[in-house]
């Protein structure tokens, strides 16, 4: 086999760990820069924030009414408690009485609403929870997957490190020293074969007398154009 020939299964090998390299590349960076499971817990800690916000006028109104009920209990024990009092004081208290009532019914009405916001508020931090468990469970499957994936890539790869090897042993030095050289400057692509008399990379037109160098076996043609090395089947 000539060094041309050579060197087209060479780039077909480095083509095909290329693909492989560029796949690992992307499932590790895949595993390394998903979003899912931040977005999700930030979600979360608002939810917490404002679960948490939630609750204090809660609190605040209970400790009112608390308060309110007991004063109101005071009023009503004194008025019905059989004591005697002056018509004046009990009038007093009577309107003390139906004021602080009133003043508990407000309330009752605030802790109404505060409860209906802070049911709403509980049901979105449960809601920001389950979707979290269900991003980490989600990502979970995804990275065995791509762990598999990898394992595989890199089996395939190990392969065809060891299959260039051979083929890099047969070729000289110089050769391969101008087919890394054009690999690194054409993006990965040193040798290309011909097609209907033009360089399948390119597109030029190659001359007769290129086409039959590329055929023998004791000399290298590349396209006058793009400067690859040509392979002529």
């Amino acid at each position: 086999m000539n060094q041309a020939n050579l060197l087209f299964r060479l780039q077909m090998i480095d083509s095909e760990i290329d693909k492989i390299r560029k796949r690992l590349s992307e499932i590790e960076n895949t595993i390394r820069a998903d979003k899912t499971i931040a977005r999700a817990k930030l979600n979360l800690r608002k939810k917490e924030q404002r679960l948490e916000d939630a609750r204090k006028p809660v609190r605040k109104i209970e400790d009112a009414a608390t308060s309110l009920r007991i004063k109101i209990e005071t009023t009503e024990n004194i008025l019905y408690g059989g004591k005697g009092r002056n018509p004046k004081e009990l009038q007093d208290l009577q309107g003390e009485n139906e004021s602080l009532k009133r003043r508990m019914a407000a309330l009752e009405e605030e802790l109404l609403e505060a409860m209906i916001e802070l049911e709403q508020t509980e049901d979105d931090q449960k809601t920001a929870a389950k979707n979290l468990n269900q991003a980490e469970a989600d990502f979970a499957r995804q990275k065995a997957g791509l762990l598999g994936e990898h394992a595989q890539r890199r089996e395939q790869e190990n392969k065809l490190d060891q299959e260039r090897e051979a083929f890099v042993a047969s070729i000289s030095q110089d050769n391969l020293r101008v087919y890394e050289n054009l690999r690194v400057k054409k993006r990965g692509l040193a040798v290309v074969s011909i097609g209907d008399d033009s360089c399948s990379a390119c597109g030029s037109n190659l001359r007769p007398e290129l086409i039959q160098q590329a055929h023998s076996t004791s000399q290298m043609a590349a396209c006058s154009t793009c400067g690859r090395i040509l392979y002529a089947g």
